[in-house]
């Protein structure tokens, strides 16, 4: 399930248990929904015909000339506004109604398109580049407004299939734009002393960008989604910390993460079948070309497949499937040499095919998650770092098929990919499963650290994990405040549990970023900030109730502080009978800790425990005494599950049961030399 989280928070929809944002029109635009369609689709649409009309045309007069050079450089072109300009193309879709972006973007492509048609004419290879990167900076600003408005105009339920009509009109767009490229300069003849294909294209670009800006009037205006946003001054670093803020929503990191796996992965592809066809094979270009086009096609079946299976199951429990089938199909490919040589490229042409669909059923489905799931004042940054993050990986698929390439034949490098797309799909699916092992190193590193002092002796433990490890929460008294960390080695293991902390405790150098990895929840002390501290705890307390009815885990402190006389008193605490009450299913454990009384981390001697120095001089210490022969101090930890624990009584007679247990062992001061 998608967690919530402080940056992404939400609401469930038609996604399955994933947690997405309000934004999307209640009823499909206003009941114009196949209408916002139609002027969405043709003013996206001419603008990448538009774009790969005159791409492939230059392309073709590049080679022509021999300007070997031309292709890279223009890629390179193209891409680098993504880089550059993500952050303010991002900050636009929300700072203003993304009708109006929409409409600017098309006029600066009308602007760029009278730059190539020029430089195309003249034959200026400099104008040419020059169009290359207006378009690149056109379709940065376009991108982010037209993909952050489908929400605006579309019910929940209906942007996955919205992105998949679009995707069947951008791939005719290319595809028709590729093809009528060389139809336009092959117009024989000349018209006022130049070239009549030349000024095909040119005049093909001035009249594609103008019905382009035309249609964009069409799309319905909506109000700013953040009128009040700060313009992003650092530019690129910015979109580095947007996407760095992504990275704390799993599922929206996962989401960006295959969308960039499925275009990097289809960039290295086009160059490996070029390689495969002209080289490998003896075929022609059109031949070739058709090879992308059964590719390109598949991605927009896959797509429009994606709309009707995604009603049925979480679009990312599809995921790892898809992935490894993706890689299984690259498996296949790399082995189609083997085949008789009449059967070698059917089948090529059916694996393309087949691993077009499975992109498809991929990034449809992970786009449309993409453009619900922010909050929609930061769903144009958040699109726009996808974008950068997409380009990133699109500029590093030039390098990678080329090092493919030069190892071995193209049909064979299919297994590069394979090995490659499955590695990357487990990576990014099992985030959480990684994330957990790598967990449970640190507690084992914990453990092996604690035995230097303390020698730990556990009762019940065993018991309470024979009944079962989901939906525990486990209820500690607080002696120290080492015990926290000697609970969680302990329990991680077994329980993967999670707990609350207090923020100034956790708000020291490392111990920061473990309480982020082990998804500790804060809040501020009650003495320091009451008010706050009483909302976030209310929210925990909610959210925690919900996951211990999913199954997971917590580790709770009823006082909710270390102790201040050596017994535990819960006074008028609430937090773990509210818990408590709101997940009735939770099995509540409780745990009772003694032999820290008297500890460096209690306050047995009358003031508050400084952990920086404890810590600095325990490692002296530890030192001096040649680490092994360090005195330990004796723990012991017993764990209890009552049948008869009085939630529906109330608070108190709770507080008065665990009181009872807490201070029913022995809790006299005990002091333990550290040499």
């Amino acid at each position: 399930m998608g967690k919530k989280n402080e940056t992404f928070d939400g609401m469930s929809t038609e996604f399955g248990d994933d947690i997405i944002h309000p934004g999307a029109a209640p009823g499909g635009g206003a009941g114009h929904g196949e209408r916002n369609f139609v002027a969405m689709a043709v003013c996206y649409a001419m603008g990448v015909f538009n774009d790969n009309f005159f791409r492939q045309a230059t392309l073709l007069l590049a080679v022509v000339a021999g300007k070997n050079w031309y292709p890279g450089t223009a890629m390179a072109l193209f891409a680098l506004p993504y880089l550059l300009f993500s952050a303010p193309a991002g900050w636009l879709a929300d700072r203003f109604p993304k009708r109006n972006v929409v409409v600017g973007a098309k006029t600066l492509e009308c602007a760029a398109m009278i730059c190539g048609a020029l430089g195309v004419v003249l034959g200026s290879w400099a104008l040419m580049l020059a169009m290359v990167c207006l378009m690149g900076t056109q379709s940065a600003i376009f991108n982010p407004a037209l993909n952050g408005a489908i929400p605006e105009l579309f019910p929940a339920r209906e942007v996955n299939r919205i992105n998949a009509r679009l995707r069947v009109a951008v791939t005719g767009a290319i595809l028709l734009g590729v093809a009528c490229a060389g139809l336009a300069l092959n117009v024989r003849g000349e018209l006022w002393g130049m070239r009549a294909g030349r000024l095909a294209v040119g005049g093909v670009v001035l009249v594609v960008a103008a019905g382009g800006l035309l249609a964009s009037f069409g799309v319905p205006h909506r109000k700013a989604a953040a009128p009040g946003a700060a313009f992003p001054w650092t530019g690129a670093w910015d979109t580095i910390k947007e996407l760095w803020r992504i990275r704390r929503d799993p599922l929206l990191t996962l989401a960006i993460g295959l969308i960039v796996l499925v275009f990097f992965l289809g960039a290295v592809k086009i160059l490996i079948v070029n390689e495969m066809g002209i080289e490998q094979y003896g075929l022609g270009e059109a031949a070739t070309s058709g090879m992308i086009f059964t590719a390109m096609t598949g991605v927009a079946v896959g797509g429009l497949a994606s709309s009707k299976i995604i009603k049925r199951i979480s679009w990312h429990s599809m995921m790892m499937p898809l992935g490894l089938g993706m890689g299984a199909v690259f498996c296949l490919l790399a082995y189609v040499s083997f085949l008789p040589q009449t059967a070698q490229l059917p089948a090529i042409f059916v694996l393309l095919g087949f691993a077009g669909i499975l992109g498809g059923l991929m990034v449809i489905p992970a786009q449309a998650f993409l453009q619900l799931r922010p909050r929609p004042e930061r769903r144009g940054a958040v699109i726009a770092a996808c974008n950068f993050a997409v380009f990133s990986g699109i500029l590093l698929s030039g390098p990678a098929g080329w090092g493919m390439l030069r190892i071995a034949r193209p049909t064979a490098t299919f297994s590069m990919l394979a090995a490659l797309s499955m590695a990357a799909v487990f990576i990014l699916t099992q985030r959480g499963f990684l994330g957990s092992i790598f967990n449970r190193l640190l507690a084992l590193i914990a453990r092996l650290l604690l035995r230097l002092r303390y020698r730990i002796e556990l009762k019940g433990l065993d018991a309470i994990e024979k009944r079962g490890r989901s939906g525990v929460v486990f209820l500690p008294n607080h002696p120290a405040l080492i015990d926290p960390v000697i609970l969680l080695s302990l329990l991680y293991p077994r329980f993967e549990i999670r707990t609350w902390a207090v923020e100034h405790q956790v708000d020291r150098p490392v111990v920061r970023w473990l309480a982020r990895r082990l998804h500790v929840r804060t809040f501020p002390a009650v003495g320091r900030e009451p008010g706050k501290a009483r909302e976030k705890v209310h929210q925990h307390i909610k959210e925690t109730a919900a996951e211990l009815e999913e199954g997971k885990n917590f580790l709770i402190y009823p006082s909710g502080h270390a102790y201040r006389t050596g017994r535990e008193d819960l006074r008028g605490n609430s937090a773990a009978h509210r818990v408590l009450s709101l997940a009735p299913g939770a099995r509540a454990v409780m745990v009772r800790t003694t032999g820290l009384w008297g500890s460096s981390f209690s306050w047995a001697y009358g003031h508050a425990p400084r952990v920086g120095s404890i810590i600095r001089e325990a490692i002296k210490d530890t030192m001096l005494n040649l680490v092994f022969l360090t005195p330990r101090r004796r723990v012991c930890i017993e764990f209890a599950e009552p049948e008869d624990l009085p939630v529906d009584a109330g608070r108190e007679e709770l507080n008065r049961y665990l009181e009872n247990f807490y201070n029913g062992g022995r809790h006299q001061p005990l002091s333990v030399p550290y040499t």
